[in-house]
């Protein structure tokens, strides 16, 4: 069975990661604690995504990051916020402001270690892990630049692993930042292989089976 370990970078990235664990639950009938709606009918393939822990609970296979404490705390208090590992949530406390470099060069390496240790951890739990699946925007500081350094990271140390990137595009720009902070994380993660979710303005995203409430997919399937 393969293994994939989401991992949620930035403000755009761990809402629309949350919005795909609300679906992910609902179609493996797992409830908010993590147990399962009724253990003698259990769906199959919840060992892609979720890890099973001794308790019985289904712990989501993630790794949650950004460079400011606001998003986490509200995926704390939120909903599902229990479903997640505390350790695997990790946040900085400057942010980004909208810069790439910010992400790459000073603010996402103070906690990068921290980042790629729960990584590891992670694939240490796991049977065997197939599969990296980064989620982020292109066109924030955070997303772009802490996504970037994190992809750089996962080459150099798991070189056998594939990574799949599902990268937010803007559907307007809104700073000068912007243009460039997409353009520098496209090249420095050219080799993941990505798919540009087109257009993301914080309005409804439709997919085959959920509506998720952070963006609009009107290109689902442009990849480069």
């Amino acid at each position: 069975m393969k293994e994939i370990l989401t991992i949620q970078v930035g403000q755009c990235g761990n809402n629309l990661a949350s919005s795909f664990w609300e679906g992910a639950i609902l179609e493996h009938q797992i409830q908010n604690d993590g147990l399962l709606i009724d253990p003698l009918e259990p769906v199959g393939n919840q060992g892609v995504y979720f890890q099973e822990a001794s308790n019985g609970r289904h712990v989501p296979r993630s790794v949650l990051v950004d460079l400011e404490p606001t998003i986490m705390d509200k995926i704390r208090k939120g909903s599902i916020g229990g479903l997640f590992k505390p350790e695997n949530i990790i946040s900085g406390m400057n942010g980004a402001w909208n810069n790439w470099a910010k992400g790459y060069y000073t603010e996402g390496v103070e906690i990068i270690d921290q980042v790629m240790d729960a990584i590891r951890k992670q694939i240490e739990q796991s049977d065997v892990t197939n599969i990296f699946q980064i989620v982020h925007a292109l066109g924030g500081g955070t997303g772009s630049g802490l996504g970037s350094l994190i992809c750089d990271k996962l080459r150099e140390e798991y070189e056998n692993l594939a990574i799949y990137n599902q990268a937010v595009l803007p559907e307007f720009i809104n700073g000068v930042m912007d243009g460039y902070n997409g353009g520098l994380a496209s090249v420095r993660q050219g080799i993941c292989q990505m798919r540009l979710i087109k257009y993301c303005q914080y309005k409804t995203l439709h997919s085959a089976k959920y509506v998720f409430s952070n963006c609009n997919f009107r290109n689902p399937h442009t990849q480069i």
